[in-house]
């Protein structure tokens, strides 16, 4: 702003301009410290360990910088301008950033923290030693998942993708002595960033008359591979459509006489899948007990299917029924799809469906009819 000085009587015929701040090279000495004031944040987006400016007046006076309630480590600091590294171990998410003088505090503004963010757990409790799978978004640099109190290791080989449900996911193993009750999960990046936790209990057994979860889960896609891949043919989604014979793949369960492997505590025996009408199809499978010698049945799966356009696949609801109940006790819903890359004929596919628990049912991995297979590029 411009002002005319005024010296004793006399008024000066130049002009001096003065800037708001900082104060130096006022024609007054011993001027008042500026009030305090934050103009901009730079990055606004930053991990733990990157730095961060703030500009403004009167940041010198400043004593300590609060990330949420996180202390930051001040690097540079003047009158203008103050600059912080962001502190580790930030969960993902927007923070408040607080300047703290002799004084008081001020808010100075909010530093958004990109990471990962959970959706759902499948399942969403389980037994000691079987595998959970954590469904979320940005999930690509999780290096480990603190279950309770236990930190948990993650290797390329856990990650994957769900491209019917547009999720990627990391799958760990439930600690054999961890103790039974409620134990959250959250994943934490090699940048330290913490997501949100999210609910998981751990159980001793699971009601009676419903199939557990299996120990080990089978993985829809591997990461990232598949991810880039599938991205690219939503990009392009006619690049496979017109192979099938009648413009549009089908994934449909294989038709099978003979006893599976398929869970781990149980074999499944006479899988059966057939079309029925214009994009439908139904699904059964028997259930034993694996540690039977006689496979004893313990229960039937079966439901139906119908092609859905935006996936290029059927989905499938079916239901599990124990043996001489009548009433059924579960309700999976999923897809029928290759487990890994289709590269070769046959491939190898499985129906791979969710309770409302989360618990997952497949009936392990059975060949692929070319048909099926011309989604992925091999017909």
């Amino acid at each position: 702003m411009t002002q005319y000085l005024l010296v004793g009587p006399f008024v000066l015929l130049g002009a001096a301009t003065i800037q708001e701040c900082p104060f130096d090279g006022l024609p007054w000495p011993n001027h008042d410290i500026h009030e305090l004031s934050v103009d901009d944040v730079t990055p606004a987006e930053a991990v733990p360990g990157d730095n961060v400016s703030l500009n403004g007046c009167g940041l010198n006076g400043v004593r300590k910088v609060l990330v949420g309630h996180v202390p930051a480590e001040i690097v540079e600091l003047t009158d203008r301008r103050l600059v912080f590294t962001v502190p580790d171990h930030l969960q993902t998410g927007v923070h408040p950033i607080q300047l703290s003088t002799g004084g008081g505090k001020i808010a100075a503004g909010e530093l958004v923290v990109p990471g990962p963010e959970l959706v759902s757990l499948f399942p969403e409790e389980n037994l000691r030693g079987r595998e959970v799978r954590i469904n979320g978004e940005d999930l690509e640099n999780v290096v480990h998942v603190r279950l309770g109190e236990h930190v948990l290791s993650v290797e390329d080989k856990d990650f994957g993708y769900d491209p019917y449900r547009a999720q990627e996911y990391v799958v760990v193993a439930v600690p054999d002595d961890i103790g039974s009750g409620d134990h959250p999960i959250q994943v934490v990046t090699d940048a330290t960033v913490v997501s949100e936790k999210i609910g998981f209990a751990v159980v001793d057994g699971v009601p009676p008359g419903v199939l557990p979860s299996p120990v080990k889960l089978l993985r829809e896609y591997s990461f990232p591979d598949e991810l880039t891949r599938a991205q690219a043919q939503a990009q392009d989604p006619g690049t496979s459509a017109t192979r099938a014979g009648n413009g549009e793949p089908t994934h449909l369960p294989p038709i099978s006489h003979g006893v599976s492997a398929g869970l781990d505590d149980f074999r499944l025996l006479n899988i059966g899948g057939y079309p029925s009408g214009f994009r439908s199809a139904t699904y059964s499978a028997d259930v034993a007990d694996l540690n039977n010698p006689g496979l004893d049945r313990i229960g039937r799966v079966s439901g139906s299917g119908s092609f859905r356009t935006e996936h290029r696949a059927y989905e499938f609801t079916v239901s599990f029924t124990p043996q001489n109940s009548g009433v059924s006790t579960q309700e999976f819903t999923g897809y029928y799809t290759p487990v890994g890359l289709c590269s070769e004929l046959p491939c190898g596919g499985s129906l791979i469906a969710y309770d409302q628990k989360g618990r997952q049912f497949h009936h392990g991995v059975h060949p692929i009819d070319l048909r099926d297979c011309a989604h992925y590029e091999n017909a």
